[in-house]
């Protein structure tokens, strides 16, 4: 380690509380984190950002950096600057939630850490506190999408598989000269750990080595064992975060097909003890619950299900199903009940997440609405299709959107000339 920043001093340790401020700019994501989207490749900083950046293929990863200053990212970042907000999604976590995309470190920890993630480190907080749209520094969070992989299929997946679990080497051994200057690394996909390139990415050398290093992914849980587990006992983990849609045998083995509830709900449990006896290192221990058609009657049992393994609980709507039109009133009523139950429990985060998915149901209704139109008009697959193409188009989405505004009333003008005749 460089002799000179041996006594990294309590004034920059502070300077690093811009990473997790909205003072300067809206949300610090862009200036921090440098997100695969999926696995064709396709960049953006975060999943509530609707643009992407770049892309770059598998084979491809040392030119990561011309994304991190494309045109589109440096227009994003200014758009933020301004507190314009229209790359962002109107759900984003951002806009309810304190920043945590910087998780920290204990103070005496700075003084064992190499110089050169250090000063990259406080170059991206100056970038921040300069509000900077073209920055010179690094990101300090990469977050990939190696591939789609499953073990598993659940209920409502349209994700196709793409990629045996054998990614290109190249993939990961271009991405290694990032890792000296990383904070965190989240790794996701299908499910990663029944991902070989995901597993040996998560295990290298390189990532065992760097104490700085945070390690995050999202997992269905059905095959973390005691091996697995073990092996993470070695690692610095940041956000560990399970998906589970379902707390009771018969809802969850409907919608995780080819799952067990009792084996994940083993393996959640086995990672818990580790996790409270201290042998594994974790920052975050969080889940996500889809609610749908078959499972929205859990959800108060849901937030008490977490409350007991003290982990964090979120929840959001189905995206992409009109499933809930006909019982959208009834998840609304047991939205109130867990938003209550949150409050009694004194879940903080839990009850942020609940209040937006309440927030969110109006205007959840109406798209279920048009939603429906649009597929009695054209059918569900080609409504789904369009819907990928919108996300990746954003000026094509603008101009098939005024054409089509009339068709998603269609209903009411039919049925206004019905009554007439």
């Amino acid at each position: 380690m460089d002799p000179d920043m041996t006594q990294f001093t309590h004034d920059q340790i502070e300077s690093l509380k811009v990473l997790n401020s909205k003072d300067f700019v809206p949300c610090t994501y862009p200036w921090i984190r440098l997100t695969e989207k999926n696995v064709a490749g396709d960049y953006t900083f975060c999943a509530w950002i609707n643009k992407y950046i770049g892309h770059i293929d598998k084979d491809n990863t040392e030119n990561l950096l011309t994304v991190w200053n494309s045109p589109m990212a440096i227009q994003i970042r200014h758009d933020l600057i301004e507190k314009n907000r229209t790359s962002c999604q109107n759900n984003c976590k951002v806009r309810n939630y304190m920043l945590d995309t910087f998780l920290g470190y204990d103070d005496y920890e700075y003084e064992t850490f190499d110089s050169i993630f250090l000063e990259n480190l406080l170059g991206v907080a100056k970038s921040i506190t300069d509000r900077s749209s073209e920055i010179s520094c690094k990101p300090i969070t990469l977050a990939l999408f190696p591939s789609n992989i499953c073990n598993i299929r659940c209920r409502l997946s349209k994700m196709k598989k793409k990629y045996d679990g054998n990614v290109t080497p190249r993939y990961f051994e271009e991405i290694k000269s990032f890792i000296p200057y990383l904070h965190e690394l989240f790794v996701a996909g299908g499910e990663p750990f029944s991902c070989k390139t995901t597993r040996n990415i998560i295990f290298s050398n390189e990532v065992r080595k760097c104490n700085h290093l945070y390690v995050s992914t999202i997992t269905n849980c059905t095959l973390l064992n005691e091996d697995i587990i073990e092996q993470l006992t070695d690692i610095r983990l940041g956000r560990v975060v399970f998906s589970i849609d379902g707390i009771t045998p018969s809802v969850y083995n409907k919608i995780r097909i080819g799952a067990d509830f009792e084996k994940m709900l083993a393996n959640l449990k086995r990672f818990i003890a580790y996790r409270d006896s201290g042998s594994l290192n974790v920052k975050i221990t969080g889940s996500n619950f889809v609610i749908q058609s078959l499972n929205y009657h859990e959800l108060e049992s849901y937030i008490e299900f977490c409350h007991a393994l003290n982990i964090r609980a979120s929840a959001s709507l189905i995206d992409g199903s009109t499933e809930l039109s006909s019982c959208i009133l009834e998840v609304q009523r047991q939205v109130k009940k867990a938003i209550q139950r949150a409050k009694e429990l004194k879940m903080d985060y839990s009850l942020t997440s609940l209040e937006g998915v309440m927030q969110k149901i109006p205007a959840y209704k109406d798209e279920l609405r048009k939603r429906a139109i649009m597929e009695n008009l054209f059918g569900e697959k080609i409504v789904a299709k369009a819907k990928n193409l919108f996300d990746k188009h954003e000026y094509t989405k603008k101009i098939i959107k005024n054409m089509l505004t009339g068709l998603l009333y269609c209903d009411k003008i039919i049925a206004h000339l019905n009554d007439k005749n």
